[in-house]
């Protein structure tokens, strides 16, 4: 999983910023700033905000991932850690 699809799962506050910057005609540079502003070190890599307004820029609407291909999960964490304590 690269990156980028990490802080997707765990960013979406800040998605939701980087589409409102983008609807307001903010560049990439300066919605970055702003979320490094109120993010400090959490705040998403500029390459992954480039990555969400191409996303934006070619119509996407929502924040959320969209469903990828590909054999499921099978095991949850908590499975694995129940079989772990025996």
């Amino acid at each position: 999983m690269s990156d980028c699809e990490k802080a997707r799962h765990c960013k979406i506050e800040q998605l939701v910023n980087i589409k409102f910057c983008f609807k307001l005609g903010k560049t990439v540079t300066e919605t970055r700033e702003m979320l490094v502003k109120v993010y400090g070190e959490d705040a998403m890599s500029k390459k992954c905000v480039f990555e969400w307004f191409k996303l934006f820029r070619d119509g996407k609407k929502g924040v959320k991932d969209d469903p990828r291909s590909g054999r499921p999960p099978t095991s949850t964490i908590q499975t694995t850690l129940n079989e772990c304590d025996g």
